[in-house]
């Protein structure tokens, strides 16, 4: 809900100018309050939405520790009993922060904070700065650290505001978003910029110019340990339950975005029984592309599930047209922030500027269940191939290359679309990822359950939570709405960790996460229990968004660029134009489309970047 922002290091300079720019770089357009904090060698800043009266900038009673939360610690008045000699000023959930890793020390209090948040620490005392993020990287923070100094902020721009060195492009990770959609692990598309992982915390010395990144929290795959559908959908109930009821916070605006799928709905269902927030919105694309496209047609099962619980007259069903939101792509990318190309991103934009007009202050989703519980569309296959599957990592990161919902530009078209050469490995994996595979493997888990860990730890951050929290907070038409994710509760997570793959696939029917349409049986109509995923998608394949797109964007496709071929992608354009009205090449008119709006999204990213 708000920007964080500082430098520190002992031979930073202060300059008014940089320090105005830096936090520019994380203002929006909203009326905002700006708190900042100068110290011998460096600052922090933050900025937040001048509607949101909850703390999330602290200074200790004797001044000697500083911290600023974005973000929000659901379990703060548990915390609390571990510090009932600090003398709390406010009833923020913020507060517990900094006298919990005073007291326990970063690793110990991390482990503790449960909820969803990035923060920043500076012991004036020990002369020492701490970052940190959530367990699942919701909340991002990143850093840039050169020459015994370190820059940290919510945002890129921030960051470059710095001067902290010459930022330059990262030509790998601009070669690794054509192809994953998405730069992927920690990377940016900025050399020596990156986003501090999931689960860690870093530790800068200030005197001594050494930065430390370490992981604290430890999700350990092992072998199935549920095998019994009845046990398993019955936990799975309560721990989703408990997840919603957990962030249903009173006095405050709630809306669940419906997509018509089983995740949203059931988000929405619990929600219901609580007696709280039996608001909805859901998005559709007009008759003509709705009925066009199964994966869109989501309307009958929102309608299925509001006649249940009757709740109609609660409900907002918004369309979204070509015409108004591809107008809305610049503002998309500069609240995106992230370079991640992924077509949803019009669905989510226009669905939350929509809820933030109405007055809305939290939205609630279904996203997360999907990677816990094998719901996308290509996991059928990678069921059946599992138990072949020797080498996890490895079969995981060419999925790119086998499934079209997951890539854009295949590696043969890499080397005619990039002019500088690129090779993709496995160079950039995290170390910390490898780790977990590697322990996972010994101790005799399931290749499907690497294979999730890695969906969830990859590429579900890079593509959905990174673009969806930016969005949220950095839309800048509308108040900031905090986007919540009932399905990252740590409990249920590492629940779902235990479950054995066949809960999670039924052969019978062919549907994914069957453990879960076994949990709502009673409580979502049949409607939505057999319905297939039900995503929030955007067509830009179809021939209305194509026309659109190129009608207002177009003019980026002419351009040049120093990294990309443009000839090469005004080539894909003309074979998009050629066969827009076919029907029978609707395939390779929708995969080609996404390669030039990931091309555009990348060029107005880097635009807005003056990079």
């Amino acid at each position: 809900m708000c920007g964080i922002t500082g430098i520190a290091g002992k031979t930073i300079q202060l300059d008014e100018k940089i320090i105005s720019d830096m936090i520019d770089g994380i203002r929006t357009e909203r009326p905002e309050v700006t708190i900042l904090k100068k110290f011998d060698s460096g600052f922090v800043a933050q900025i937040k939405p001048s509607v949101d009266n909850r703390e999330q900038f602290f200074v200790s009673p004797d001044n000697s520790f500083i911290w600023a939360v974005n973000g929000r610690i659901y379990n703060h008045q548990e915390l609390r009993k571990h510090l009932k000699d600090y003398p709390f000023q406010e009833n923020s959930d913020c507060e517990v922060v900094g006298p919990l890793i005073l007291k326990l020390g970063i690793k110990k209090a991390c482990n503790l904070f449960d909820g969803q948040f990035s923060f920043v620490c500076l012991d004036l005392k020990q002369k020492k700065l701490y970052l940190g993020t959530d367990s699942f990287g919701v909340n991002p923070i990143l850093y840039c650290y050169c020459r015994g100094n370190l820059v940290f902020a919510s945002r890129h721009s921030s960051i470059l505001a710095s001067k902290l060195k010459n930022f330059v492009i990262d030509p790998q990770g601009i070669a690794e978003m054509m192809v994953y959609r998405a730069v992927p692990f920690s990377f940016t598309g900025i050399k020596d910029v990156f986003y501090l992982p999931q689960g860690h915390y870093a530790i800068f010395d200030i005197e001594k110019g050494t930065l430390k990144i370490e992981k604290y929290y430890e999700l350990k795959i092992t072998p199935p340990e549920i095998f019994d559908i009845k046990i398993a959908s019955k936990e799975l109930r309560n721990l989703l339950a408990q997840a919603v009821r957990k962030m249903l916070i009173p006095k405050e605006r709630i809306v669940t975005l419906l997509s018509g799928g089983i995740d949203s709905s059931s988000i929405y269902a619990f929600a219901l029984k609580e007696n709280w927030s039996p608001y909805s919105i859901s998005c559709f694309f007009g008759k003509k592309i709705d009925m066009h496209e199964q994966e869109l047609d989501g309307l009958k099962e929102i309608q299925a599930l509001l006649n249940m619980y009757k709740q109609i007259g609660n409900h907002q069903f918004l369309e979204i047209r070509p015409e108004f939101s591809i107008r809305d792509f610049a503002n998309i990318v500069y609240a995106n922030d992230h370079l991640s190309a992924v077509p949803t991103v019009f669905s989510y934009y226009t669905l939350l500027r929509f809820a933030g007009q109405l007055g809305f202050r939290v939205a609630l989703t279904g996203e997360g269940l999907d990677e816990l519980l094998a719901g996308y569309l290509d996991y059928p296959r990678i069921f059946q191939e599992a138990s072949s599957i020797k080498d996890p990592l490895d079969y995981f990161l060419n999925l790119p290359m086998q499934s079209p919902f997951r890539s854009m530009f295949s590696p043969d078209e890499l080397s005619q679309l990039m002019k500088i050469p690129v090779r993709l490995d496995n160079s950039r994996i995290p170390a910390w990822i490898i780790e977990e595979v590697k322990q996972a493997t010994e101790n005799g888990a399931h290749p499907f359950q690497i294979i999730l860990f890695l969906e969830r730890a990859i590429r579900a951050r890079d593509y959905i939570f990174l673009f969806e929290h930016n969005i949220a907070t950095y839309h800048p038409e509308c108040l900031p709405i905090e986007r919540r994710m009932p399905a990252l509760d740590k409990k249920l997570v590492e629940f779902t960790i235990k479950l054995h793959p066949s809960l999670l696939y039924n052969r019978k029917d062919g549907l994914t996460k069957y453990v879960l349409r076994e949990a709502m049986k009673e409580i979502l109509p049949r409607e939505v229990l057999i319905s297939p995923k039900r995503p929030f998608t955007t067509p830009i394949w179809h021939p209305h968004w194509i026309n659109a797109l190129l009608k207002y964007w177009g003019w980026l496709l002419e351009e040049s660029d120093d990294l990309i071929s443009m000839e090469y992608v005004r080539q894909i354009r003309n074979r998009i134009l050629f066969l827009i009205n076919n029907k029978d090449a609707r395939k390779e008119v929708r995969w080609n489309t996404y390669k030039i709006f990931g091309v555009m999204f990348y060029k107005l990213w880097r635009k807005q970047l003056n990079l």
